[in-house]
């Protein structure tokens, strides 16, 4: 059968550590051996080491075929089926440059109410579009996904920069980390309102490439995500200019996040911001007043700070209240690549998530994902969760 109808762009490298539905559907009951995955082209975006700047190359597409061993039952039971493509596997260059991509799918499978995270089938701080309410479910839209989701609340959902469903209205930007329950349907946890409650803004994510201004008066991003009016998949992997002015307000979004008892002061302002850190400048303004200029560039109300993912070689781990290591990034990665950085100090809280692992030792390699802060020259991680890589 055909899972999807239609085709997306979909930027995956700010998944790292966390996953995204694509689509939701009822698929038949039966036994199933494989899957063919159909990707029309790819663009692989990377970092010239010389100018700094995004540089796109697209290849031709191809069929994956991904062998189930064992095969895959669907019963009456909800499961989830997770296709996680592994960005180090799949993206190669040779010493002239000449990139190569084949896919390398990680696939896995669970049950819905197995726990938290995003692998249950659940969402993790994902960003979209009210499509529609009603009673205590809304459905939502995002730029990557081909069908828009339902989402469920109830008396436990906490609702943040907003009253409640009843001050919810069609077109508000929000973020939503939803648990999938045993029958298949989203619980809301949690639900934040972005750029004030406003409807018809915009925002969008990605890496910090650049700053200008002291005081700060623009920045560059590499997009990998947006929602609102006049944000499309075009400006995926990109140079998306920020403007910045005395007005604009900064917050870092720690829904999730355990910043308790760390040895530093979580902080994140005109000041603070840096280079390789992954954030959501929004504004208010929509298109039509002033939210984004005809050259593309965003006028932001507010910026956000969010969490990334980054992976490397565990070293200096120390145990404790919260826990800590040094994390060392390949020399080619992007982070590094922009920020000329080659560590930085991870922070494993006592709410941290190991996922396929017990424990955290030297030598191991790692997927980290949180809030990165830029603390005193430095660049100190919160981990909401640590897997291995």
């Amino acid at each position: 059968m055909s899972v999807a109808s239609g085709s997306m762009e979909m930027e995956m490298r700010h998944l790292m550590g966390t996953m995204q539905a694509l689509v939701m559907v009822n698929v038949p009951q039966g036994t199933y051996s494989m899957a063919n995955i159909n990707i029309i082209s790819a663009s692989v975006t990377y970092i010239d080491p010389v100018t700094k700047q995004p540089v796109q190359k697209t290849m031709p597409g191809m069929t994956k075929t991904i062998n189930f061993n064992p095969s895959v039952t669907v019963g009456s039971t909800p499961m989830t089926m997770n296709f996680e493509l592994d960005l180090s596997q799949s993206v190669s260059a040779d010493p002239s440059g000449t990139m190569t991509f084949s896919p390398f799918f990680n696939v896995t499978t669970g049950s819905p109410g197995g726990g938290q995270g995003p692998q249950f089938g659940g969402l993790d701080h994902t960003i979209g579009t009210v499509a529609g309410i009603s009673g205590n479910s809304l459905t939502m839209s995002m730029m990557q996904s081909l069908s828009n989701i339902t989402v469920m609340t109830n008396s436990s959902t906490q609702f943040e920069n907003m009253s409640g469903m009843g001050s919810m209205s069609t077109g508000m930007m929000i973020e939503v980390d939803a648990v999938m329950q045993s029958d298949g349907s989203l619980m809301a946890t949690r639900i934040d309102s972005v750029l004030s409650g406003m409807s018809g803004g915009l925002m969008a994510e990605g890496l910090v490439n650049s700053i200008t201004g002291n005081p700060l008066t623009q920045l560059t991003i590499i997009a990998d995500n947006g929602a609102g009016s006049g944000m499309m998949s075009t400006v995926l992997g990109t140079a998306l200019p920020v403007n910045i002015t005395s007005a604009t307000s900064y917050s870092f979004d720690g829904g999730g996040v355990d910043l308790n008892n760390l040895p530093f002061m979580p902080a994140f302002n005109s000041s603070s911001i840096a280079k390789g850190q992954r954030v959501d400048p929004g504004s208010t303004g929509g298109m039509m007043g002033g939210g984004m200029m005809g050259g593309g560039a965003i006028n932001a109300s507010e910026v956000t700070l969010e969490q990334q993912g980054l992976s490397g070689m565990v070293a200096n781990y120390a145990g404790g209240s919260p826990a800590s290591f040094i994390l060392s990034l390949p020399a080619d990665c992007a982070f590094t690549s922009i920020t000329g950085a080659g560590t930085i100090t991870v922070y494993q809280q006592p709410d941290t998530r190991l996922r396929g692992m017990t424990s955290v030792s030297n030598g191991a390699s790692v997927q980290v994902r949180g809030l990165l802060f830029f603390d005193a020259g430095t660049y100190k991680l919160v981990a909401t969760t640590i897997m291995p890589h």
